[in-house]
């Protein structure tokens, strides 16, 4: 049997993966890495790496070799932790971030509308040692504080865009597949 169409088979027996996205969609750790735009060696780490807190959603295979699986949800993780690394921030210190972001946090934006949800965005800050998901309103009080010079040293990161951005590459992946097997 052809090993496409193996793996093919085995994704559409797997239990529940994420149910925020619309599809059950898995990816490889290949697959991973080219909506990621990154090597697959980096999302090895990540996920090898206990510090960073991400996890596959499934594995599947035999005893000597193991796939790792990632639903939308862990995919959007895993830009989350790339996006922080490119950023210079440490293992330890994503593995902090991860847990505070939840996927509830998350769901809204991981969609495939044209524009972001009304609800506003969501943003990820650090300030010092302490990370904090900011809504609209947070946000522009600290984009406030940083002008008047009240705070110093904040990293942000849009959660909201980049969910919004992986949710749509997932899509077009998905749009794309059903286009070649027909």
């Amino acid at each position: 049997m052809d090993s496409k169409i193996a793996f093919m088979k085995l994704k559409t027996k797997l239990p529940g993966v994420s149910p925020y996205l619309p599809s059950k969609e898995v990816f490889g750790l290949g697959e991973v890495a080219a909506i990621l735009k990154t090597e697959e060696w980096r999302i090895k780490n990540f996920v090898d790496g206990k510090a960073f807190g991400i996890r596959p959603t499934a594995h599947a295979g035999t005893r000597t070799r193991r796939l790792k699986l990632f639903d939308g949800m862990a995919l959007v993780r895993l830009g989350i932790a790339l996006e922080l690394t490119e950023s210079g921030f440490l293992p330890k210190v994503i593995g902090e971030a991860m847990e505070l972001i939840k996927d509830e946090d998350l769901r809204d934006w991981v969609d495939y509308a044209e524009t972001l949800p009304a609800r506003g965005h969501i943003m990820l800050t650090r300030t010092g040692d302490e990370w904090e998901l900011l809504g609209n309103a947070e946000v522009e009080k600290r984009v406030n504080e940083l002008r008047r010079g009240r705070v110093v040293g904040v990293y942000m990161l849009r959660l909201s865009a980049l969910a919004h951005l992986l949710g749509a590459e997932i899509h077009d992946r998905l749009v794309a597949s059903l286009g070649d097997k027909k």
